[in-house]
Formats: C-alpha cells, sequence, structure tokens
C-alpha cells in the first residue's frame, strides 16, 4: 500500500486541482440524479419492462453529455496534476497539447464503459436472454475497474492510438504486483457505484427519496472522484519509476 499513500502524498501538493475534479464529478452526479428524477416524473406509471423509447433516447443522451465532460476533466486536470509530478520531462505543454492528443481517448474510453453498462440493463424480450445482460454488466464493471488506470498508463506514454495500445499499457504488465493495490482500489469504486445504484432508487413521488438520492449521490461521486486522484497519481508513479529504470530510459516522444 506504499504506493497508494505516495500517491495520495503527491496530490496534497496540487490540492486545487483534485478539488476541481471532485467538484466536477459531484456535478456531473447530480445532473444524472437530476435527469433520474426527471424520467420518474415523466413516466410514472413505468415500472416494469419494456422500457419506454423515450426513456432509453434520454438515457442515451445523458451518457453521451456525462462522457464528454468526464474526458474534459480528466484530460484538463490529469495532465496538469502529470506534468507537474513528472516536471520536465513530461513534454505536453498545455491544455490546449493535452486535448489534442487525449481528449478523445477519454471519450471513447467513457463511452464504452458506459455503453456497455446501458446495454446491460435494455430489457432483451427473453428470460433466456438474461444471462447476457449479465454478462454486459459484468464486462461494463470491468471496465470501470480499469478504466483510469490504463488511461492513466496511456497519458504518461504522451500518445494513443489503438495500434500502440500495448506499448502503452506495457509499464503496467510489467510491474503488475506494484501496481496491484491500484486496482484494489478501482474495485473499492465499483462497490462504491453498486452501493450507489441501490440506494438511488427511491419510490416515485417521495421529496424525502428525492433530496436523499441527490445527497447519497454527491458525497459517494464525490469519495469517487477523489479516489481517480489517487489512482492517476499512483499509476503515473509507477510509469516514471518504469521509465526512469536503466533499462527503460526514452525521452523522445
Amino acid at each position: 500500500m506504499e504506493l497508494l499513500r505516495n500517491a495520495s502524498d503527491s496530490l496534497k501538493q496540487h490540492f486545487g486541482l483534485v478539488a476541481a475534479y471532485v467538484f466536477g464529478g459531484v456535478v456531473m452526479s447530480l445532473l444524472a440524479s437530476a435527469v433520474g428524477v426527471y424520467i420518474d416524473y415523466r413516466f410514472p406509471d413505468w415500472k416494469e419492462p419494456p422500457t419506454p423509447t423515450a426513456v432509453h433516447a434520454i438515457r442515451v443522451a445523458m451518457f453521451v453529455v456525462l462522457s464528454a465532460l468526464s474526458a474534459l476533466m480528466q484530460t484538463i486536470i490529469f495532465s496538469r496534476i502529470g506534468r507537474e509530478i513528472d516536471r520536465p520531462l513530461w513534454k505536453v505543454r498545455d491544455d490546449r497539447e493535452a486535448l489534442q492528443r487525449f481528449y478523445m481517448m477519454w471519450f471513447e474510453m467513457n463511452l464504452i464503459v458506459n455503453t456497455v453498462l446501458w446495454l446491460s440493463n435494455v430489457y432483451l424480450g427473453s428470460e433466456m436472454l438474461q444471462a447476457l445482460n449479465l454478462m454486459m454488466f459484468m464486462l461494463g464493471l470491468f471496465g470501470v475497474i480499469v478504466l483510469v488506470p490504463f488511461g492513466s498508463a496511456l497519458m504518461f506514454h504522451g500518445r494513443f492510438s489503438w495500434s500502440t495500445l500495448s506499448e502503452g499499457l506495457a509499464p503496467i504488465g510489467k510491474r503488475f504486483m506494484q501496481v496491484a493495490p491500484v486496482f484494489l482500489l478501482t474495485f473499492l469504486q465499483v462497490i462504491i457505484l453498486i452501493g450507489v445504484s441501490i440506494s438511488s432508487n427511491p419510490e416515485a413521488g417521495e421529496l424525502r427519496s428525492t433530496a436523499s438520492r441527490f445527497a447519497t449521490s454527491a458525497m459517494f461521486n464525490g469519495a469517487i472522484a477523489y479516489l481517480d486522484c489517487v489512482v492517476f497519481a499512483a499509476v503515473w508513479l509507477v510509469c516514471k519509476e518504469d521509465r526512469d529504470s536503466p533499462d527503460e530510459l526514452d525521452l523522445d516522444f
């Protein structure tokens, strides 16, 4: 757990950036909760499958917007933190260059994970196909576990393309035992997400339940956002150590 402690210590020097990321995570969670409340209000008689087409459309629009906003935060804030941790060697100079290099990477990864999780809740019309929903759900949770660690390693690599994916993730593979606590932390995030999902399913029309949904979502998603920053810093430190080892030194990207 020394890696996580070192990562947490490194974030203390970047309190403002971490606070901005946590604030953004809370705002997006409140947006998602507001959409959920709107769906409950707009479709009060919808209780059982199949899901109305309009509900699917609203949810798709929501997770596309959230994927885009998350990618913006991840690109700008993570690049700023990473630049300071690895100064002067990480040569992504400013936010504009970071957006050019990494925004679409984060957006695509967020969108894939959110799409899979959405598909896991789509009623397929047959009990025989429920196993497919479960498989999609487990795949989506796996995506949540690896999203930030993999994205962080690819950012450190300095460039992203699907053809060089294995090269960018190589430090995680080579130092997996060292980075293993990071995945324990992201597994904890999954547990928190499941808890939020369960606790934010109130009975429609109860003001108290609606208020509880917002408060619970904000609190837990704020914690998840902070853990994202710890995960990023931990993977960054592992990649930095891997690069600085005598047989890996390569500063040209």
